[in-house]
């Protein structure tokens, strides 16, 4: 099992200039800061091969390319 503990991010300015669909086409900057509120994320395995993904909705997929949140979706190609 893997468990992370990551400090949350508040975008002031430029919250999506980050993503590579956006900077690829345009100039950006971020300005954020991190604060005492954290993000948590549990990996672990399962009895059965769905993925599950729990954040303002739940996702049960089979594979990684199924999953609708973008930023997830791309971390998840990188496991």
């Amino acid at each position: 099992m893997i468990i992370s503990q990551t400090p949350l991010r508040i975008s002031f300015v430029g919250g999506g200039t980050d993503l590579r669909s956006f900077y690829q086409l345009e100039d950006g900057m971020v300005l954020s800061s991190a604060i005492d509120k954290y993000v948590y994320v549990i990996v672990k395995e399962r009895f059965d091969d769905k993925i599950y993904i729990n954040y303002s909705i739940k996702e049960i997929v089979s594979d990684v390319s199924e999953i609708q949140h973008q930023l997830v979706r791309e971390a998840m190609k990188k496991v």
